[in-house]
């Protein structure tokens, strides 16, 4: 490879790795810059690689994929830290915990959440139970977040029904409830 060869691959990397930290902070550029402009300025520079052009579009198809998706979310509630969300809790000492999500207009969602550690052969566990009275016609979430780090372990789909159930085991959530702080937001997806 020649020292100008060498010189236009740093220049067409430089230029990619701008591209995806603009990609990463305004997934919309996709719309500003179609492929074509891209795949100009690629060759341009030299870096018209065999299928480059192909998987750069199947990753900015994804990238506006993902924000459009992140757009249909019409609500998501405050973090909710239960005061013993983390803790090991025997099956006496544990009782459900509740809170209840105050939306605008009178709406709102109430949750109620038990949760156990490993125990014999029973891995660790959270049973959510909630209520919702909204008037839009929404999927229910629950992301699960470390209140510290921010950091999100799971979401979960609780479905349509404005009431309902459901447990949760380890591999679900991505924590066990009773060793890892965590908090808990709902989330409303328009349907």
């Amino acid at each position: 490879m020649s020292k100008a060869d060498n010189e236009m691959n740093r220049e067409a990397f430089a230029w990619i790795e701008n591209f995806c930290e603009e990609m990463a902070s305004d997934p919309d550029i996709i719309d500003a810059m179609p492929i074509e402009d891209v795949r100009k300025e690629l060759r341009d520079m030299g870096a018209d690689v065999e299928g480059f052009h192909s998987k750069l579009a199947k990753t900015l198809a994804s990238s506006a994929l993902k924000s459009k998706v992140e757009k249909i979310i019409t609500w998501i509630s405050e973090s909710c830290v239960f005061p013993l969300a983390g803790e090991p809790l025997t099956a006496s000492a544990m009782s459900e915990q509740e809170h209840p999500f105050k939306m605008d207009y009178g709406e709102y969602i109430n949750i109620s959440c038990y949760w156990r550690g490993k125990s014999d052969d029973v891995p660790p566990f959270l049973k959510l139970s909630w209520n919702a009275n909204i008037t839009s016609s929404s999927r229910l979430w629950a992301r699960f977040t470390n209140p510290d780090t921010q950091e999100t372990f799971s979401e979960l789909s609780l479905g349509t029904e404005l009431e309902g159930k459901a447990e949760f085991e380890y591999d679900d959530l991505g924590f066990d409830p009773s060793d890892e702080r965590w908090g808990i937001s709902i989330l409303l997806e328009a349907v």
